[in-house]
């Protein structure tokens, strides 16, 4: 039968401890839902140097960054005050301590990254025994196949949407038969793209110039079998830029490379 106990070591969550020779030893509980950090308030604040005198000495954290949180150890499970991220960062920058200000660097430039990335941060000790080692190797290898398949499900998605973006602009090009799309067409069928900056960026990449308060393109990268060509416009007196379907392949190419601009909040699809 399914015991109470087994229950509670199931939902109870494994501690990874971190260890730095000038701060000791702070440990860290994942949230199994959301992957985030909470770090044991007790080992923050006798790292720093304060004594521990319960849950008084983080009262003044808000509550939404400070949670008693149930934990694994080698002596059963136990229920420890931590604190967020945020909520670390904000009890740091409220103290005065002179450790305060080089422990946060540690976390922030080492710690969290490292967590972020592999889902973990295995950190060996002389007092470390081989088992809890790779106890501790076994918990981020778990973590990274469920991050790693979060992120391939959510590139599928994308790519499900992407798709027929892409067979919308095939079916343009080939209607138009050769004769091309305004650049900045095409760079809002990509999304994200500042299709008002297209111009400036494929001159800034090398394809086009900037002559008598125009844009033109350079002779390499020109005519139809080329990647962009111009055409006259009589009735605004200039010179508009279109690409051939090598150009638009070449666009799609740059969008997903980062090297185009993107509007305020945006990122390109890499995938």
């Amino acid at each position: 039968m399914y015991s109470n106990q087994q229950h509670q070591q199931n939902t109870a969550a494994a501690i990874m401890p971190f260890t730095h020779e000038q701060f000791g030893q702070v440990r860290v509980i994942r949230d199994e839902n959301t992957g985030e950090p909470w770090f044991v308030a007790k080992d923050v604040a006798e790292a720093l140097g304060y004594a521990w005198n319960g849950t008084a000495c983080i009262a003044h954290i808000p509550d939404q960054w400070r949670k008693v949180r149930s934990a694994l150890t080698s002596r059963g499970i136990k229920e420890m005050p931590t604190l967020s991220q945020q909520g670390l960062y904000f009890f740091l920058g409220r103290s005065d301590k002179p450790k305060a200000l080089p422990y946060q660097m540690w976390i922030a430039d080492e710690v969290v990254p490292s967590i972020m990335k592999t889902g973990g941060y295995i950190a060996a000790t002389p007092d470390d025994s081989p088992e809890s080692i790779l106890a501790r190797a076994v918990l981020v290898a778990q973590d990274t196949i469920k991050r790693i398949e979060t992120e391939k499900k959510e590139a599928e998605a994308r790519l499900a949407i992407a798709e027929p973006k892409a067979q919308v602009t095939d079916s343009l090009f080939a209607k138009r038969s050769g004769q091309g799309m305004k650049v900045y067409e095409l760079a809002r069928k990509h999304d994200g793209v500042n299709s008002v900056r297209i111009k400036r960026d494929l001159m800034r990449l090398g394809y086009l110039y900037h002559r008598a308060q125009q844009y033109r393109v350079y002779s390499r990268y020109s005519g139809a079998e080329g990647f962009f060509f111009e055409k006259e416009d009589h009735k605004y007196q200039k010179h508009e830029i279109y690409a051939t379907a090598k150009g638009a392949v070449l666009i799609t190419q740059l969008y997903r490379e980062g090297k185009l601009t993107m509007k305020s909040g945006c990122v390109p699809c890499t995938f």
